[in-house]
């Protein structure tokens, strides 16, 4: 459980390129809760949502080792005592935003290289999509020495 930055699209309106990004999305404050293994999607909940898990995990303990939390729902998290109060100061009503970030580290996030800034899926998808997002497939000539059969004949006398 740790403190992310949140990026979801403002609307339905999307960017034609990965590069115009940044101006279609917005950045809040969340709590990851999961794995950021590769292939393995966190659950993310709003601060309100953990406030309490928060409160419980400031308490849990004094000695700065994970303590394990129970949460309404019945599952259970690990919680330090500064990751509870990073999410305690994240959801203060006068608390700052989190920075906004530019397209090139949001196509850093969507690659997975920035784990502690989690993508919604609508975002994700954008990245993945072969029109719009990291990898495009190309309408490119082949190259006449290379569609040209008699360059890749080899002599083959002995």
């Amino acid at each position: 459980m740790h403190l992310v930055t949140w990026v979801q699209f403002r609307g339905d309106e999307r960017p034609s390129v990965w590069r115009d990004i940044c101006n279609h999305v917005t950045f809040e404050w969340a709590v990851a809760v999961g794995d950021r293994d590769p292939g393995s999607e966190p659950e993310v909940l709003t601060l309100q949502d953990c406030r309490a898990v928060a409160l419980e995990g400031r308490r849990a303990t004094n000695t700065g080792k994970a303590s394990v939390i129970t949460r309404e729902n019945g599952t259970s998290v690990w919680m330090t005592k500064e990751e509870a109060q990073s999410i305690l100061v994240a959801g203060r009503e006068r608390a700052l935003p989190p920075e906004k970030l530019g397209s090139f580290t949001l196509l850093k996030a969507g690659l997975g290289a920035m784990p502690r800034v989690v993508l919604d899926k609508k975002v994700q998808s954008f990245f993945d999509d072969p029109e719009t997002g990291i990898i495009r497939a190309k309408d490119v000539p082949v190259p006449e020495k290379l569609s040209n059969a008699a360059a890749f004949q080899v002599d083959l006398e002995l």
